[in-house]
Formats: structure tokens, C-alpha cells, sequence
């Protein structure tokens, strides 16, 4: 009998610790839950050994996820999610503010716009930037942000270059820096997840202008070499155009190389969202 007891008592305990395990087990585990969710994936577009890649692909679930990556870049000196709040009286859905110290933008004709150019289907990059205020002291909409695609929007933002017929890199105005978006979490299911629309990869500054430097240190290598970076063996006609290729975007991204530096520079000795006092 006192076999039994324990046996039954330990079950009892370990019933109790699989429930305290569910992170729905509380509306605080909830929103911890869906902030660190947002983290994770702030924290893998963060490592260096991403490249300029976007994310890797992962197979939906549920219909409601945030599925296709934008196809604009946006490079940032820091990123954090804030304090997350329940989207619905329900609490289903956890909204997560992220903010950004955006320096450098590739601006894509892709996404932006809550529709495609042609005007069908809803864009899955149809999230949206706020911006602080230095005088009002506080995140504000940019009016229009979600009606306009990236690449018409940005370049109000900072000085600009067009890179090829469907984006362009834009030097964000330091003024201009800190924007704001709010990620939505789905946390009614066995495992939080993302919510739809998608917001694009924010790369980490110092390591971008690294990679920038060494894809603009190949370039000048091959053309002095005379040869392709799409294919060794190109000659001719489609070498020509390649040669034609390769130097206008060694201009471009070494003024988007430029750019970065300098920003990075200038900003070295301020503390990342110090400035900003809600």
C-alpha cells in the first residue's frame, strides 16, 4: 500500500509539472512565450554566417502563418522586441513591438504595398514601419507607408542609388533611424508561432559592411581578371555583358559600403535607442 501511495503521488507531481510546462498554462507565460518566439528569429537573422540570404524556408502548419520572406533587406545597428500585450480579449494573439536602429535599406519593388503592383493578390511583406519623433517623442505612422512599394518609399528616407530595375539601396537619414513594427503571435496552439504579414530580415550592421567589403573585394578582383562572377568560362557577347553587370553594382554597393561605414562611424559613441525617451 505505501508503494502504491508514492507511486500515485509522484504521478500526481509529474501530471502537475507536464501542465506548468504548457506555456499556456498563464497569460504572462503567454506573452513571454511569444516574445521569445519574435527573439528567436530576430537572433537567427542576426548571425553572421547568414549572409545576405533570406530565411530558410520552413513548412507552414497553419494557414494564418507568415510564409514568404520580403524581398526587401533592411540593415540595422540594433533591434529589439519591447514589451508584448494581448491583440484580443480572448488572448489568442500576442502583439510584439519591435524597435530598429535602421541605417541602410535595399529597397525592393516586391513588397511594401498591402497589394501586388498589379493590384490581386495581398502582399506577404504588408507589415509596417513607425517612426520616432525626435520633437513629439514618440513612434508615429508614416502616412501612406502600407499604399506605396518599398522601392517608392525609402528613398524619402536618405539619400539613395538605384541598383538595378528592381531595388535600390537607400542611406536612411539618421534622423530617421529608429522606426518601430509590431509582430503578431498566434498563442492558442501547442507551439507559438508567427502571424502573417511577414517583415523582412533586419541584418546586423558591422557584419553587413564586412560582407559588403568582401563581395565588393571579389568584384574588383574579377574584372581586373577579365572574368564573370555568374560563369568562369563566359566569353564574348555575354562576357561583355557580365563585365557591364558586375561594374555598376561594384559602384553601388561600394557607396552602400560607404554609406554604412560612415553611419556606423558617426554613431559610435551613442548607445543604440538611448536617444529615445517615450
Amino acid at each position: 500500500m505505501k508503494r502504491y501511495f508514492l507511486w500515485f503521488a509522484f504521478l500526481l507531481i509529474s501530471i502537475g509539472a507536464n501542465a506548468q510546462t504548457d506555456y499556456r498554462a498563464s497569460p504572462a507565460s503567454k506573452l513571454l512565450a511569444a516574445k521569445q518566439h519574435i527573439q528567436s528569429i530576430l537572433d537567427e537573422d542576426a548571425k553572421p554566417r547568414r549572409g545576405f540570404y533570406g530565411r530558410e524556408p520552413k513548412f507552414p502548419v497553419w494557414k494564418d502563418q507568415a510564409l514568404l520572406d520580403c524581398a526587401s533587406d533592411m540593415i540595422a545597428r540594433a533591434i529589439e522586441p519591447r514589451e508584448p500585450y494581448f491583440e484580443d480579449k480572448a488572448q489568442r494573439v500576442v502583439v510584439v513591438p519591435v524597435w530598429v536602429e535602421l541605417l541602410l535599406v535595399k529597397a525592393s519593388r516586391e513588397g511594401g504595398s498591402e497589394v501586388k503592383a498589379d493590384g490581386s493578390t495581398p502582399s506577404m511583406c504588408a507589415f509596417e514601419y513607425e517612426r520616432w519623433s525626435f520633437e513629439r517623442k514618440r513612434f508615429e505612422k508614416v502616412d501612406g507607408f502600407r499604399r506605396r512599394m518599398h522601392y517608392d518609399e525609402f528613398p524619402s528616407w536618405g539619400e539613395s542609388v538605384v541598383n538595378s530595375n528592381i531595388n535600390r539601396w537607400v542611406a536612411i537619414d539618421l534622423d530617421k533611424r529608429y522606426v518601430r513594427f509590431l509582430a503578431r503571435v498566434n498563442v492558442a496552439r501547442g507551439a507559438p508561432y508567427q502571424l502573417a504579414p511577414q517583415f523582412p530580415v533586419h541584418f546586423e550592421a558591422r557584419h553587413s559592411v564586412e560582407r559588403l567589403r568582401v563581395y565588393n573585394d571579389r568584384k574588383v578582383k574579377l574584372l581586373a581578371e577579365g572574368k564573370s562572377d555568374r560563369d568562369p568560362r563566359a566569353t564574348g557577347s555575354e562576357l561583355q555583358a557580365d563585365l557591364e553587370r558586375m561594374k555598376k553594382q561594384l559602384k553601388n554597393d561600394s557607396w552602400a559600403e560607404e554609406h554604412l561605414s560612415a553611419s556606423l562611424n558617426t554613431l559610435n559613441n551613442i548607445k543604440p535607442f538611448e536617444e529615445l525617451q517615450p
